[in-house]
């Protein structure tokens, strides 16, 4: 079986591209029961048209797209053409095209007429349409980026026929614009390191992971977290793009007097090995984000059993059973989240059994071999 998938993928010429091991994690299982995937990506960062790589369990093709501002002016549709270019002579020579996300609008450059002849199936991530309804931007780039994806994205969805996905809340959204979808539900792979770790000893201080990212909820966190300090000593470990430039200025825009770089921790992006060091200093994962489908850092935290608070918003109920597999807390109650996490923390016992519970739960549901299966099972009955 030939499969073409069509997704963000990191560039050795390109840092700022997500990091997408949820993605390559699946190509190494898939290539291990025979199927030969080839995943196509667009990047501007790169000289010649088109770069082909062999990266072991999969071949990797780069396609060269617009600059950034050329991409927006032409609101996208460059870069479409340019992808539908290669799929016009390349299409046939796969069984089927796995298109991951909705964000980069990869599936926009499939025609009705390609979609007849090769099955498709649009894996969902985040949801474009929905998250720019929770942002404060005006005139910035990224409000038009998003307003333009968003665009794209509703097309896509309205014209696709099959779908994965994974929480109640992006089922819901599918069918809402596409009532006559076909769901099937397909957890992600994790990374490997958290599987294999479980944190020994819960600590006793705080992660946060998303750095300043506005949906994550960094400014909320720290509110709390000022709260928290007036009852004693203890860390908000900030993973994710961020610096003290922007903490400084919450610090002064709440009157955070509490708040200092001895107290707050900026690790920036790191790997998995040093997240699970974090781990170990901390009691839970607080994750206080405006809007998300399936957080992976919710998701890993699970895995290791990491004890997770988060908002109760978008996708996060299918992860987290209030009080046994984690804390779901209400959106924008400060206090609340207060209380909850004071609480929390002096309950070793409700710590530890949430830990279990949780990683027990995750476990079973990011299990590659099951997960890898059910992908082989829906592509078999796709193409059939």
């Amino acid at each position: 079986m030939k499969v073409l998938w069509l997704a963000a993928h990191p560039y050795s010429g390109s840092h700022d591209m997500h990091p997408v091991p949820w993605i390559t994690a699946l190509a190494d299982q898939l290539f291990d029961k025979g199927i030969k995937i080839t995943i196509v990506t667009i990047v501007s960062k790169i000289q010649e048209p088109i770069a082909k790589f062999n990266l072991g369990t999969y071949d990797l093709i780069v396609l060269k797209g617009p600059s950034g501002y050329v991409d927006v002016f032409t609101l996208f549709k460059k870069r479409i053409k340019i992808l539908q270019g290669f799929l016009n002579q390349n299409i046939y020579d796969y069984d089927l095209v796995h298109v991951h996300g909705t964000e980069k609008q990869y599936a926009s450059a499939i025609t009705s007429e390609m979609s007849q002849k090769v099955p498709v199936v649009i894996s969902i991530q985040g949801l474009i349409s929905q998250y720019i309804k929770f942002i404060n931007d005006f005139i910035t780039i990224r409000r038009v980026m998003w307003e333009i994806g968003s665009v794209h994205e509703k097309l896509e969805v309205k014209k696709g026929h099959n779908f994965f996905c994974r929480t109640s809340w992006d089922t819901k959204c599918v069918k809402e614009l596409n009532p006559n979808a076909k769901i099937f539900e397909v957890w992600e792979i994790m990374r490997q390191e958290f599987y294999k770790t479980k944190i020994q000893a819960l600590g006793k201080n705080i992660l946060f992971s998303g750095g300043s990212n506005s949906l994550k909820g960094l400014k909320h966190a720290l509110q709390v977290h000022n709260k928290l300090l007036s009852d004693g000593e203890i860390i908000l470990n900030v993973i994710g793009n961020c610096t003290w430039e922007y903490i400084q200025q919450v610090k002064k825009e709440y009157t955070l007097n509490n708040i200092t770089s001895a107290n707050v921790k900026l690790h920036g992006m790191v790997g998995a090995e040093k997240i699970l060091e974090i781990y170990k200093d901390c009691f839970c994962l607080y994750h206080p984000s405006v809007i998300d489908n399936s957080p992976n850092s919710v998701c890993e935290a699970q895995l290791a059993g990491l004890p997770v608070l988060a908002t109760n918003t978008g996708g996060v109920s299918s992860l987290i059973s209030n009080n046994i597999t984690g804390i779901l807390l209400i959106a924008n109650d400060i206090e609340g989240d207060y209380r909850s996490l004071k609480n929390f923390m002096s309950n070793v016992h409700l710590q530890k059994e949430i830990a279990e519970n949780a990683r027990k739960l995750a476990l079973e549901r990011h299990d590659f071999k099951s997960i890898a299966n059910s992908v082989v099972d829906i592509y078999t009955e796709l193409i059939n």
